[in-house]
């Protein structure tokens, strides 16, 4: 199989930053939603009706609802889908280490990619649900292969990774995947390639990561932060290394209170103790926009130089609005995406990282890559490279390299997505093995509804 090339829906949303987002359909008939994608979890998630107060009618379409039969929708309606089949509420383990606790009224539901018109994979029996939470306003689709545990099940629940790769969709468990940025002109739209990468959106750093543990397989060591023309010059904002997580879940850093004390310094931001936001006012906006200020973001696994990889990025990456309402904000404010982690538990880089950075994913030989973004002039046509499961011992033909990877062009409807043309059949020198993923956490037990 090709790898799917799901394009993002040429649309930027979010409350807390301006994101690319791609398409996502729910049920039967189908209900169409722009979302996020994230790495925290392999499940989907939509905004319902609740999400959105009656008297505001701008809501739905900010939170990514399209219209549903011709008719204005308020978020995603299970009751007129009739392939829906509910679980019940339960908390979303999302991001529960950083204080994040959400719930969700889950259930089963064919779930697709891209418009109605698009010819998007489609799958029945997806674990879906429908949220109501302004810390993500935006619906979900998880990347995660991870099963699902609820209680009263006896069976894992898979995720819409494994069940594309089971059903021969896509050619192994694997991502990549990069933010797109919005403050570029024009604008760069988000990529995201699964089984397999978009070689001409990075420049390759030809070191790979092993998994970390289960519950956070993309950690890794944080080497050095370091920052040039700030308003202290050339400053080092963190000098020892720290291990922390890449989760595209959320959009902030999350770094110690003294590495955040160092960006407050050199970036003259000002911490807000209400929201627990470092907010940016209009004054030294300017002032750091009117300078070359760039962030460098070290990782390796020792302080050996050899092995480092780098990340540069611009004030104008960090350079973020919210929305009125988002953390109690009164208004519509500027802020920097950092916050203070209480514990090392919380050390965390997402999505802002990743408007510079590509990000290779690959479950089934359990390692990650991430490399500096390109952002190459786009045509018509998308070179993706598959990333072969060990599954499939296939004979070697021409154009494949050693490590089983071959390019390949696809094309791109504009109106949503497709897989590539298929690809020759390709080489792999391994033992084929079956990869069941199980969440290593107890079934999730049942939120109790208020019946007051």
């Amino acid at each position: 199989p090709s790898p799917i090339i799901f394009p993002s829906a040429g649309q930027w949303d979010g409350n807390d930053g301006s994101w690319s987002t791609f398409v996502i359909r729910v049920g039967s008939p189908e209900q169409v939603f722009r979302v996020l994608p994230i790495s925290a979890i392999g499940e989907t998630f939509v905004p319902i009706a609740d999400a959105c107060n009656t008297n505001d009618t701008n809501c739905p379409g900010q939170r990514g609802v399209y219209p549903f039969e011709g008719f204005p929708s308020r978020g995603f309606q299970s009751s007129n889908s009739s392939t829906w089949s509910s679980i019940g509420l339960y908390s979303a383990n999302l991001d529960t280490q950083l204080g994040y606790d959400v719930n969700g009224m889950y259930g089963h539901d064919t779930l697709g990619l891209g418009l109605q018109s698009s010819e998007g994979p489609s799958l029945t029996d997806q674990t879906v649900a429908g949220i109501v939470d302004d810390n993500f306003w935006m619906g979900m689709i998880g990347l995660n292969p991870i099963s699902s545990n609820f209680s009263g099940f006896d069976h894992p629940q898979r995720s819409f990774m494994t069940s594309l790769s089971d059903e021969g969709r896509i050619p192994s468990l694997s991502y990549g995947y990069t933010a797109g940025s919005a403050y570029r002109t024009p604008r760069i739209p988000g990529s995201l390639i699964l089984g397999g990468y978009e070689p001409l959106r990075f420049q390759s750093s030809n070191i790979s990561f092993p998994f970390g543990p289960d519950t956070r397989p993309l950690a890794l060591k944080l080497q050095r932060i370091s920052a040039e023309d700030t308003l202290q010059g050339v400053r080092s904002l963190l000098d020892s290394e720290i291990y922390v997580q890449i989760d595209f879940t959320i959009p902030h850093f999350w770094l110690p209170q003294d590495v955040c004390d160092r960006f407050e310094d050199a970036f003259g931001l000002h911490f807000d103790s209400d929201t627990d936001l470092y907010l940016v006012n209009n004054t030294m906006h300017e002032e750091l926009r009117s300078k070359n200020v760039a962030v460098t973001i070290t990782f390796g696994y020792s302080d050996d130089p050899s092995g480092f990889v780098n990340i540069n990025l611009p004030y104008a990456a960090f350079d973020l609005e919210a929305s009125h309402g988002y953390r109690g904000l009164k208004n519509t404010t500027r802020y920097f995406p950092l916050r203070r982690a209480a514990n090392d538990t919380q050390y965390t880089l997402g999505r802002v990282l990743l408007q510079e950075a590509y990000l290779i994913v690959d479950y089934e030989h359990r390692n990650f890559s991430i490399h500096q973004a390109e952002f190459p002039e786009f045509g018509n046509e998308t070179l993706t490279v598959p990333m072969i499961s060990p599954k499939y011992a296939l004979t070697p033909r021409n154009g494949t390299t050693e490590s089983g990877r071959a390019s390949q062009k696809s094309s791109r409807f504009t109106a949503g997505i497709i897989a590539g043309p298929v690809i020759a059949m390709l080489v792999i020198f391994a033992v084929s093995f079956t990869i069941i993923w199980k969440r290593r956490h107890a079934p999730r037990r049942a939120v109790e509804e208020d019946k007051h």
